[in-house]
């Protein structure tokens, strides 16, 4: 079996564990700084690309002490179409819970924490960078830590569920830890329907897109700011800066 379904892993435990650990030990705090990237900015960009890289790494270097190498399932269709109609229902849930929590001041601050990204900066960039790193996560979360643990005798949808909201809270937005857990239940449930990582890469990629094209609209609108106009100054930021302008000026 190749590394896209589950066959019968040939894992070393001690060594698989070990680049499994590795790879979240070097990821989160990679995670944590791409997150808080100035908006928008060629930092965001570059450190995305790179958290991207570390969780393919991590995956290919579990499936090269396995013994497999990368393969595609012979039914594609079996894990793409469902895959895809639970990503584009689960938009409508979180679209939902995001209508309803964006009334909330505190969640609407959350929310508008990670779209800033997008808002900031050039949308088809932001939106490969996000399908980049979704398709990665579930790489890792979903293909080669779900094999490792299965090999330990874990229970994996619980396990690669708590390490990847784990993971999350490194970025210090609780919306983000509760998104990364619904979602890891959805793609950890549709790997172990199909046996295939190919099927949470693409409910994940869906999910994604349909975030990134759903929240901005919501979330900007419930803040006052509308497409192509920035959001007027506070009075007291407003305030001080004249007042410092006002002072150079002298």
């Amino acid at each position: 079996m190749g590394g896209l379904t589950v066959g019968a892993p040939n894992l070393r435990p001690d060594t698989a564990t070990a680049a499994a650990a590795a790879t979240l030990a070097i990821g989160t705090p990679m995670l944590r700084r791409a997150i808080r990237s100035p908006r928008g900015g060629m930092a965001f960009r570059r450190r995305t690309v790179e958290l991207a890289a570390v969780w393919t790494a991590g995956a290919a270097a579990i499936r090269l002490i396995d013994g497999r190498g990368f393969e595609l399932p012979a039914d594609l269709r079996a894990v793409v179409l469902q895959p895809a109609a639970v990503g584009a229902v689960t938009v409508g849930v979180f679209t939902a819970g995001a209508l309803v929590g964006s009334r909330l001041p505190f969640v609407r601050d959350r929310m508008a924490d990670v779209l800033d990204h997008a808002r900031k900066g050039p949308l088809p960039t932001v939106a490969g960078l996000a399908l980049l790193t979704g398709a990665t996560e579930e790489l890792f979360f979903r293909g080669a830590l779900y094999d490792v643990a299965a090999h330990l005798g874990l229970p994996v949808l619980a396990t690669t569920t708590a390490l990847h909201m784990a993971v999350t809270t490194a970025t210090g937005n609780p919306m983000l830890v509760l998104a990364s857990g619904l979602l890891s239940t959805l793609t950890g449930l549709e790997r172990a329907r199909t046996g295939s990582v190919v099927a949470p890469v693409v409910l994940h990629v869906v999910w994604s897109a349909g975030m990134l094209l759903v929240l901005p609209p919501i979330v900007n609108g419930r803040n006052g700011i509308r497409p192509g106009i920035r959001p007027r100054p506070r009075r007291g930021s407003a305030w001080r800066s004249r007042r410092s302008w006002g002072r150079g000026s002298r």
